[in-house]
C-alpha cells in the first residue's frame, strides 16, 4: 500500500506492507513541501504537484491511504 499524509508544510509518502508475522514496513519514505504554502495555487497545480510526489512509488501497489493533517478551530457549531 500507499500511505500518503499532506500537511501544512510537508507531504509524506511511504509504501507499506505488512510481514508474515504482523510486523510492518515502512520502505521509500521521502517528504516533499506541501504544494501552495509558499504562494496561492490552482486546485490542478495542487493535484498536479501531489502527483508527481507520487510517481515514483505508484509501481509499487494500486492501494493508497491519504490523510490531510492541518490545524484546525473549531466553530461555534463545533464543525471545524
Amino acid at each position: 500500500m500507499i500511505a500518503m499524509d499532506i500537511g501544512g508544510t510537508d507531504v509524506r509518502i511511504a509504501t507499506i506492507s505488512f510481514a508474515a508475522a504482523g510486523n510492518l514496513k515502512i520502505g521509500d519514505y521521502k517528504t516533499h513541501p506541501t504544494p501552495g504554502i509558499q504562494e496561492e495555487i490552482s486546485s490542478d497545480d495542487f493535484f498536479r504537484t501531489v502527483a508527481r510526489y507520487l510517481h515514483p512509488v505508484l509501481d509499487r501497489s494500486r492501494l493508497l491511504g491519504c490523510c490531510f493533517s492541518f490545524a484546525t478551530a473549531p466553530k461555534a457549531d463545533k464543525d471545524a
